[in-house]
């Protein structure tokens, strides 16, 4: 079948990825006086306080006989009122419990009058947030030092994640707050027989369609707040996020590639669902007694 060739393929050149990322070495932007002087979220003016950039950087890398998905994020956020002090006093950061590490994590807090509260690695806490059927969700947590409005804080981690490629791996960009300037980079493949495709998922952002040595830079600007409310649809659609996937150069287009994927997955789900008549009758027998969409969404 032509599907299982495709995954053949994706293994084949996940061996090819013979040099891991250098180590993040990250070190804090420079604050411009723009920022400084910003006293007015540009998004949404209801705001308390607004991310004024994002930074995120995935590569794949295939090391110590398996393959890893290394991704840096740096977020910078400018607080306005008290209220959004109040918010953004304590960082939660989620991952996933088994199969990632969380590495290289750093915060501070720059005041109006320039000086710089560093968050000690004492004070961050990392610890299971939702246990589940085998697969934990964890939360790294921290207080940011003396938020007041005016203030700037800022954080940056990095997470590995091993035996994911970041072929039809999403990388969420939308946030909880607005965010100005987005900027993802994500690294190509290291073949002349493969491509990387991008999807905006939710989101308005440029895609390239070419590398700068060797990286895609994807960037979406005045990026709305995600909001949750009750009865909302999952995670991943009350986020606009980047979905990045490899496509050979002989295909002939992305639609292509999805059918694929799709019958794969239906093959999958099919062999594991069994009667689809009973399950049609168990579920309608469980809204039995609902009366209106929002009861037997309940």
């Amino acid at each position: 079948m032509r599907a299982s060739g495709m995954w053949l393929g994706v293994v084949i050149f996940a061996c090819m990825l013979a040099c891991p990322p250098a180590c993040a070495q990250f070190t804090w932007l420079p604050i411009s006086d723009e920022e400084r002087a910003s006293s007015a979220p540009s998004v949404d003016p209801r705001a308390g306080a607004e991310a004024l950039f994002t930074k995120t950087r995935a590569e794949g890398v295939w090391k110590e006989g398996r393959y890893q998905m290394f991704q840096d994020r740096y977020v910078r956020i400018k607080v306005f009122t008290q209220a959004g002090a109040d918010a953004q006093t304590r960082v939660k950061i989620f991952h996933a419990g088994s199969g990632e590490k969380m590495l290289e994590v750093a915060a501070r807090t720059v005041l109006p009058d320039g000086s710089t509260h560093d968050v000690p690695a004492t004070a961050m806490k990392d610890e299971v947030a939702v246990r589940g059927q085998g697969r934990n969700t964890r939360v790294m947590s921290f207080a940011m030092p003396g938020v007041t409005p005016g203030a700037i804080i800022e954080y940056r981690w990095r997470t590995v994640t091993f035996g994911s490629a970041i072929g039809g791996f999403p990388l969420v960009v939308q946030d909880e707050i607005p965010i100005r300037r987005a900027e993802v980079d994500i690294k190509q493949p290291l073949s002349d027989d493969w491509i990387m495709q991008i999807i905006p998922y939710g989101l308005l952002a440029n895609v390239p369609t070419e590398t700068v040595q060797g990286w895609y830079r994807c960037v979406a600007e005045n990026v709305r707040a995600a909001t949750d409310e009750p009865l909302a649809p999952d995670y991943w659609r009350r986020r606009g996020f980047l979905m990045p996937f490899y496509q050979r150069r002989d295909w002939s287009d992305a639609n292509t590639y999805w059918r694929d994927i799709a019958t794969l997955v239906r093959g999958g789900v099919d062999s594991r669902t069994g009667d689809a008549a009973l399950i049609a009758a168990t579920a309608r027998d469980i809204v039995a007694g609902a009366t209106d969409d929002r009861s037997r969404a309940q």
